[in-house]
């Protein structure tokens, strides 16, 4: 918690304006919006009932924040596939990284890695990552009871890891072996 107040408070001093690429302009932009994100996601989640739901109207917001930066900024679709990927990890990252998540926050959240995910795919189909994550994401659900998935969902995962293989990766093989019986 110490870590993140640090990183908020060091991103909003202000330095001087350097030259920068396009690139790294993106970056920061994403960067600055998620710390806001993470802060208003901190302060919400001290009243847990109230928490929930703010929590689900901030993310919400967020990716559409993020979305809208992604597209003003970005020059080409596989630069904009690379950003809404990145958004999904980060996504991701949480949910690994938050034992005590509530189920439903747990669910919203594996449902917008979902369309992030979906979305970067649109714009690059060849991308062996997002067919990896696609079905790992829709697996994990699966087995969690996530409220909406069926064995579909398994089928849908499997698939995609076995596109994943088909674009060359090897890591692919790994997770059909343990998941896809």
């Amino acid at each position: 918690k110490f870590q993140d107040e640090e990183l908020i408070h060091s991103s909003s001093k202000n330095q001087p304006m350097k030259t920068e690429t396009i690139t790294k302009i993106i970056e920061k932009t994403v960067h600055d919006t998620i710390l806001v994100y993470d802060t208003v996601k901190i302060n919400t989640l001290q009243d847990d009932t109230k928490g929930r739901v703010d929590n689900a109207n901030v993310e919400r917001e967020s990716i559409a924040t993020v979305k809208d930066i992604y597209k003003e900024k970005a020059s080409t679709d596989k630069e904009l596939s690379e950003k809404y990927f990145v958004e999904a990890l980060q996504i991701l990252k949480k949910i690994n990284n938050s034992p005590r998540m509530s189920r439903s926050s747990r669910h919203e959240m594996r449902s917008n890695v979902e369309a992030l995910l979906d979305k970067s795919q649109e714009l690059d189909s060849n991308n062996a990552d997002i067919y990896i994550y696609r079905g790992l994401n829709l697996l994990d659900a699966f087995f969690e009871g996530h409220r909406n998935s069926d064995e579909t969902w398994q089928k849908r995962g499997c698939d995609y890891l076995k596109r994943a293989v088909q674009l060359g990766s090897e890591e692919a093989q790994d997770d059909i072996d343990f998941y896809c019986f």
